[in-house]
C-alpha cells in the first residue's frame, strides 16, 4: 500500500482514494494531504478522540502535527432503528488547528446526527470549511448560501433517480464541476417531472 500511494503521488492526481488505513501507508497518505493533494480514506473510529488515538498510535503511528492535515472527518455508525441495524453518517467534525502551546488539536462539530425517525442533523456551530471556501471564492453568505442550495438540490435529485453507484456518482460530481448550471438545470426537471 505504501508503494501503491507513493507511486500514485508521482502521477500528480487530483484526487487520492485509499480504502482503508492501518498502518505506516498512512504516514504518505497524510504527507500528500499536507502538500494539498486532495485524498479520502477510511478507518475504524467511533468518534474524534478514538480517532486521534488510533492514528498517534502504533500500528499507524503519525506525529500528532500531521493530523492537521485532515480538514473532515465524517464518522458513520450502525444505529438501530426499530428491529434494523442501518448505518447513519453520525457527526461531521473538523480539525481547526494544533496549539503549539498546549499540543492539543482543536477541533469542532458543526453538524450532528439527533433524531432516528426522520434522519435530521443538529447544526451545532458554523462550519470553518464552509467560511473558508466563502473567502477563496470571494463570496457572501447569502452566495455561499446559495451554492449549498444547489449542490443540496443535486443531492435529492440524485436520490430520487437512484443515482447511487460511484463511477455515477463520480461522473455527476465532475459535471457539476464543469456545467453547475446544466446539470442543476436537468436536476430541478426530472425532480419536477
Amino acid at each position: 500500500m505504501f508503494d501503491l500511494i507513493r507511486a500514485a503521488l508521482r502521477q500528480r492526481p487530483k484526487v487520492i482514494m485509499v480504502g482503508e488505513v492501518r498502518g505506516k501507508e498512512a504516514y504518505s497518505l497524510f504527507q500528500a494531504m499536507s502538500t494539498g493533494h486532495t485524498a479520502y480514506s477510511t478507518v475504524h473510529a467511533s468518534d474524534i478522540h478514538t480517532l486521534i488515538q488510533r492514528l498517534e498510535n502504533p500500528p499507524i503511528d503519525l506525529p500528532r502535527a500531521l493530523l492537521t492535515s485532515l480538514d473532515i472527518i465524517v464518522f458513520q455508525n450502525a444505529i438501530e432503528i426499530g428491529k434494523k441495524s442501518v448505518r447513519r453518517m453520525t457527526s461531521v467534525t473538523e480539525i481547526i488547528k494544533l496549539d503549539s502551546e498546549t499540543n492539543q488539536l482543536i477541533f469542532m462539530e458543526p453538524y450532528r446526527w439527533i433524531s432516528k425517525t426522520d434522519d435530521r442533523f443538529e447544526i451545532r456551530t458554523g462550519s470553518k470549511i464552509l467560511n473558508d471556501i466563502r473567502l477563496q471564492n470571494n463570496w457572501s453568505e447569502q452566495e455561499l448560501d446559495e451554492e449549498l442550495e444547489r449542490r443540496k438540490t443535486i443531492l435529492q435529485w440524485m436520490i430520487h433517480t437512484d443515482k447511487r453507484d460511484y463511477r455515477v456518482v463520480g461522473d455527476i460530481v465532475f459535471d457539476y464541476e464543469k456545467h453547475p448550471e446544466e446539470l442543476l438545470l436537468k436536476a430541478k426537471q426530472e425532480l419536477n417531472a
